[in-house]
């Protein structure tokens, strides 16, 4: 997970810009994006919550899955709020 982690801080400015806090619900253990951008693996609660396996959410971060599709196909699945679930796709491009 810490990997995952340190790939999505390489987003920083675009983390700042999801309008909302974010968490990633693995199998693992929650990754957790804030208003600021920080990530962190700590669960609270978020805008808008994505579950999802490791794999797919690391195919996300590498661009090898649109995040439209993964929520069509039912490997991405979300909660809350989907104005910021909506720039997930700005995050990884």
């Amino acid at each position: 997970m810490e990997r995952l982690m340190y790939q999505i801080a390489q987003h920083q400015e675009k983390l700042m810009q999801m309008g909302g806090t974010v968490r990633f619900d693995l199998p693992e253990g929650s990754i957790m994006i804030c208003t600021k951008g920080h990530v962190s693996d700590d669960y609270q609660t978020a805008d808008c919550s994505f579950r999802t396996t490791t794999t797919v959410l690391q195919s996300l971060i590498n661009g090898h899955i649109d995040p439209m599709s993964a929520v069509i196909t039912g490997k991405l699945k979300f909660a809350g709020n989907v104005m910021v679930a909506l720039k997930l796709k700005e995050l990884f491009s």
